[in-house]
């Protein structure tokens, strides 16, 4: 389950990374 959520908020620390780094 922790694992789970890692996963979770790895994918959405990411996509926020990806629009960040699109943005600059």
């Amino acid at each position: 389950m922790k694992i789970c959520i890692y996963s979770f908020f790895f994918f959405f620390f990411n996509k926020k990374n990806i629009a960040f780094i699109l943005t600059t």
